[in-house]
Formats: C-alpha cells, structure tokens, sequence
C-alpha cells in the first residue's frame, strides 16, 4: 500500500476513534466508496469540535455528498456555504479519479485554498 493511502487510513480510523471517546473531532463522510457509482466516491470532512474549519480527506463526491449532509441537518447553511467557506483545505491520498473529481467538478463554485504541500521525507 502506498505511504499517503496508509496515513489517511490511520488518520480516518484515528479521528473516529477520538470523536466517538472524546467529541474532539466531527467527521462527515460525504462518500465512502469508490468505482463506478459517482454519487457516492471517498471524501470525509473533518474538524475539531466546536468549529466549522474543515479539511476535506479526497474529493472524490463533494456537491452531492454536501447536498446529502445539508438534508440530514448535519448542516444548517447551504451547500454552497459549506464548499465555499467551510471547506479550508483538501487533503488528497492519491491521484485516481473516485478521489479527485469533485476538485474538478466543483472547482469553478469552490473559493481558493491555500496549497500546503507535504514536506519531503528525505528532508531532516
């Protein structure tokens, strides 16, 4: 398995774990799966407790899952808002389309986030 696929694996399992012990984390699944069904491709939204500062795990399904999200209240603004202003960075695992696409798809509503890539690992 790949370095960046493992982290979000340990960091997905890690954040669930937490916010069910200790209510330090909200994750929001937007999609949990991959392959053909486009309505339901990897993207998880998390943040601390107490706040609406996400960073978004993929964008595989960021609209529809946002839609989906707004229609069970785990929201009470629009989707537009939650893309627009909740969403603060993405976090990608790897480049295959079911974790890319709503990048793509959602880009031209989406405001600018600032890119924070990853330190090299042969740098001390």
């Amino acid at each position: 398995m790949k370095f960046n696929t493992v982290l979000v694996t340990l960091l997905f399992l890690f954040t669930a774990s937490v916010s069910a012990q200790n209510k330090t984390f909200k994750v929001v699944p937007l999609g949990v799966l991959g392959g053909i069904d486009e309505s339901n491709l990897s993207a998880y939204m998390v943040a601390p407790a107490g706040s609406n500062n996400y960073i978004c795990l993929d964008a595989g399904t960021l609209h529809y899952g946002i839609e989906k999200a707004v229609a069970n209240k785990v929201f009470n603004v629009s989707a537009t808002e939650v893309l627009k202003k909740y969403i603060k960075s993405y976090f990608i695992s790897h480049a295959h389309l079911d974790h890319i696409s709503g990048l793509i798809i959602n880009s031209p509503d989406d405001t600018n986030k600032k890119f924070m890539p990853l330190p090299d690992a042969s740098t001390p």
